[in-house]
Order: C-alpha cells, then sequence, then structure tokens
C-alpha cells in the first residue's frame, strides 16, 4: 500500500511539475512578444522615414490581432464601444430621429417622442443639409450618426430645407439622453393571444417586459418575437426565462478554458407556466435571444416558428482599454439545456467567409436535412426532438419571402420607387396638412387613397411596363405599410398589415 502512495505521489508531483513548467513557458513566451512588439513600435518611431502616429500603428495592430481570433472578438475603437455600450444601455445622447438617405440627403423619416427633435420645430420629412455648418449632403450614414450623437446639453445647428412650403430654417437642438426601449411592441391582436416583440436584451428589458405584460388583460397565449434580435445581456434572458419555467429548471450552461463551467436555473416558479408560448426567431436571431429561444425548445415549453436562427453561441467579455476604447473578448460558449452548442462551425482568423455565409438558410426546410446522430439531441420531456447544428432549429420552419428582382414589385423595390413616392407625398402636402387629415391609423386605413400624382411618379420610374392589377395592389400595400409604420408607429403597422407575415399569422393559427 505504502508503494502504491508513493508512486501517486510522485505522478502527482511530476503532474504539477509539468503544470508549472507550461504556466512558466508561457509567461516566458507572453514577454517575449510584449518585448518584440515594444521593439518594433521603438524603432519605427525612430528611424522610419517619416513620421507616423504610434496611436495608429496600434490601433492597427489591435485589429490585426484579433483578426487570428474566433469570429466575434474584436477590437472596438473608440465609437465603436462607445454604441456597444448605449446598446446595452438603451440610451444615448441624440436628437431622436430615425431618417432616410434619400438621393444623398438625410430626410426625416420619424421623430421619437418626447426627444429633443420632438421639442424642436423639426418634421417628417425635412431635409437635413447640414450640421454646426458642416454640409453632410453625400455623407455615409455612419458619419451622420457620429455628428448627430454626443455629449448630453451639447448644441447642434441643424440647416433644414422644408419642401412642402419652400423655405429654409436654421433649428438649434440640444442633444439628450433617448431612452431606446428593448421591448418594441406590445398588443392584443386578439381576444386570447398577445404579442411583446423584444429588440435587444439590455439592463432594463425585464423590467419593460413585465410592464408590457401587465398592459394586457385575459390572454391565454402569447407571442414572443426574437427576430432581428441581435443579443445582449444574459442575464437579463436568464430573468426572463425564469417568467415562463418553473423552479430550478436549467436554462443554459456555460464552459470555458479559464472558467468553471456553470449551470443557470431559475430561481422561481414563473408566474406565466401556464400561458401557451410561441417563439418567432430568423437569421438574424443571435446570441443571448438564441440562449431564450433554445431553453424554450429544450424544455419543451415554446413552439419556435421561423426560420435557422445565427448561430452565435460564443461569450464575449467587454473590457474597457483606459482610453474608452475596448475590446470583447470570447471566454466562454454556451449550451442549452440539452446539452446543443448553439455556435455555428467556424475557421479562426477566416472572419469574413464566416459572416458572410447564410448558405444555411437557403434549403427550403431545414427539418428535412438527414442528420447524423451527433446533431440530434432529444429533450427529456417526452421524446421531443430538437437539432444542433449551429442555431436554433425552429420546429416550423418558415422560410423567408423571396421576391423575384426581375418582377414588377422586385424592380419597384430596387429602384426606390417606395422612398420617392412617401417623400413626393409630403413635400407636396407636409406633414401638419397630412396629419391634419389623418390624425389616426384608422382614419389613415378607411380613408386613405393615392392621389393622381403618386400614381404618376410610380409611372415613370416603372416605364415600359405592364402589371397586373394584384402586383400594382402589393406594391402599394407596401408604401401604406411604410406610412403607417413611420407616422403611427409599429403597433398600428402589425395591427394592419400582419396579413403579410406569415409566421406571425402561422403562430396566431397555433393559438386557436
Amino acid at each position: 500500500m505504502m508503494m502504491y502512495r508513493r508512486i501517486a505521489l510522485t505522478l502527482l508531483i511530476l503532474v504539477l511539475g509539468a503544470l508549472s513548467l507550461s504556466a512558466q513557458s508561457r509567461v516566458s513566451d507572453r514577454r517575449k512578444a510584449i518585448r518584440k512588439i515594444e521593439h518594433v513600435l521603438e524603432y519605427i518611431d525612430h528611424n522610419y522615414i517619416d513620421e507616423v502616429p504610434l496611436d495608429t500603428l496600434v490601433e492597427a495592430a489591435l485589429v490585426a490581432i484579433f483578426d487570428k481570433l474566433d469570429p466575434h472578438s474584436r477590437y472596438m475603437p473608440t465609437a465603436e464601444m462607445r454604441r456597444m455600450m448605449d446598446m446595452l444601455h438603451s440610451e444615448f445622447a441624440g436628437i431622436g430621429i430615425n431618417y432616410t438617405l434619400h438621393h444623398d440627403t438625410l430626410v426625416v423619416r420619424r421623430i421619437i417622442e418626447n426627444s429633443p427633435a420632438h421639442q424642436s420645430k423639426l418634421l417628417y420629412g425635412d431635409r437635413i443639409i447640414a450640421i454646426n455648418n458642416h454640409s453632410i449632403v453625400g455623407l455615409e450614414r455612419d458619419s451622420i450618426s457620429n455628428m448627430l450623437r454626443g455629449q448630453q446639453g451639447t448644441k447642434l445647428q441643424l440647416d433644414v430645407l422644408r419642401c412642402s412650403d419652400s423655405t429654409r430654417h436654421n433649428i438649434e437642438i440640444t442633444r439628450d439622453y433617448i431612452a431606446s426601449p428593448s421591448v418594441a411592441t406590445a398588443l392584443k391582436l386578439n381576444d386570447s393571444t398577445a404579442y411583446i416583440r423584444i429588440e435587444n436584451f439590455a439592463r432594463n428589458t425585464p423590467q419593460e417586459f413585465r410592464r408590457a405584460l401587465a398592459t394586457m388583460k385575459d390572454y391565454r397565449s402569447l407571442i414572443i418575437d426574437l427576430r432581428g434580435n441581435s443579443g445582449g445581456l444574459l442575464a437579463s434572458v436568464v430573468d426572463i426565462c425564469g417568467i415562463f419555467l418553473k423552479e430550478n429548471t436549467l436554462i443554459l450552461t456555460t464552459e470555458g478554458r479559464s472558467e468553471p463551467t456553470q449551470e443557470f436555473r431559475t430561481k422561481n416558479c414563473g408566474e406565466l407556466c401556464d400561458v401557451a408560448l410561441t417563439v418567432l426567431i430568423d437569421e438574424q436571431t443571435a446570441s443571448a435571444s438564441e440562449v431564450f429561444a433554445g431553453a424554450m425548445q429544450d424544455n419543451d415549453r415554446a413552439t419556435i416558428i421561423g426560420r435557422t436562427s445565427y448561430g452565435k453561441g460564443l461569450i464575449q467579455r467587454l473590457v474597457n482599454l483606459g482610453d474608452n476604447s475596448g475590446m470583447a473578448v470570447t471566454r466562454a460558449l454556451y449550451k442549452t439545456p440539452a446539452g446543443r452548442a448553439i455556435q455555428r462551425p467556424y475557421t479562426k482568423g477566416d472572419k469574413q467567409s464566416y459572416h458572410n455565409d447564410r448558405s444555411r438558410y437557403n434549403h427550403p426546410d431545414s427539418l428535412t436535412v438527414e442528420h447524423s446522430p451527433e446533431e440530434m439531441f432529444y429533450t427529456l420531456n417526452e421524446g421531443r426532438e430538437v437539432y444542433g447544428r449551429g442555431g436554433i432549429t425552429p420546429d416550423i420552419y418558415i422560410a423567408a419571402e423571396r421576391i423575384d428582382t426581375a418582377s414588377y414589385r422586385g424592380r419597384a423595390i430596387i429602384r426606390g420607387v417606395i422612398d420617392e413616392v412617401i417623400i413626393n407625398l409630403f413635400d407636396r402636402k407636409g406633414y401638419g396638412g397630412y396629419t391634419s387629415l389623418y390624425p389616426t391609423a384608422d382614419e389613415f386605413a378607411e380613408y386613405f387613397e393615392f392621389d393622381s400624382i403618386s400614381r404618376e411618379v410610380i409611372d415613370q420610374m416603372m416605364q415600359h411596363s405592364e402589371p397586373e392589377d394584384a402586383e400594382v395592389q402589393r406594391l402599394l400595400d407596401d408604401i401604406r405599410a411604410r406610412i403607417v409604420r413611420d407616422i403611427y408607429g409599429e403597433e398600428a403597422f402589425i395591427r394592419m398589415f400582419m396579413c403579410y407575415d406569415e409566421p406571425l399569422m402561422q403562430a396566431l393559427e397555433l393559438h386557436k
């Protein structure tokens, strides 16, 4: 017995020694790498033919370093880091408008209620020509966005052209924090079914979600729309999962090289455990929103409808580098309760191919693809089958609407007919004149008709076309839908045009 103990002790010492040597070797390699980079920068700073700002070289080096890692680890310059923090906190300092770029000019599409723009004289349809005496005509969207955003309390001078009365205005606006709710829409679609759309999972999302639920009474089923939801804070997802699952139910596990495996479970029995639930997803549903869909699917709690989600199952830690720039570093991956890794396969150092890959969404029905045994998992509840090939595969797959670019409607969209008609309409009637005619969405639906000038705009842009009446009607409905969404909001848009939303209609049919 003593001999076996000595052998075991010797093996333990050897293992610990090997680990220690390995750790020392990594420290030595790291120091050599740092010295090498320092030597290169110092040599260039003193000897290169031209004077080069060192921060420019450092920025380029950081980008190159992260290009060799996984697709989601990245260096973020100051502006990008600020945008990321704004999204996670659901607030930013700006003026409160949505806009489109039409013929290289910013045209105001929507003014957020109670925002600085709302309190100023800015109107829907106005063209912003210059900001602080700097022309923005022809600038890219990101450049304009950076000019509009800034420190709270700072002022902007906007040079505005109002085509409806051929006047120019100089409007001063003071930037302020703009509340950007992550729960975008909450309404009852019929007597028994409620609908909530979550745009991202931010710090305040659980509170917003509960407030949205409280506004709707007497529903027996709920549709949660996560289409286009790129993710956010894991803690928010875990909190909302707890509303729908019983106490101590597994939501996900996380695994990492330098972090212990961790389980996330519900703490209490959810208040909506008995409400019938459907979740809508698409190819832009990613990260934290995939955690929610996966937890609901694996626990046999919800029916998932739509298209295969993005497949981002890597967890990043945001690190501030001290100068307001930052980095997102992958620390772990997460798995659904059934053990599925949501992350789709990738090759390190090949980020472009990874982000451009959409081939898996092109299959007409992913559930007909032959699955290997490694790809098939079973939940513990009644043997329901779920698949793990990267992303969340919906229970009911509905392919995206494919618009034939050679069709009348497809050519109209490519040529910008929708924007042209709407902007022309407001240039002629003015925002005030338009909303006085149709104060509510219901009045718009009942009384609005396209006049002869709007139809002439369409005809001029669609010359040599002889469309069927149904094609023209669908295009006109596209234009109406844009007007309703921009002027009367998302709720009115959904109520009036959900007949064209096949996944939503399928969800409604499911809850009959």
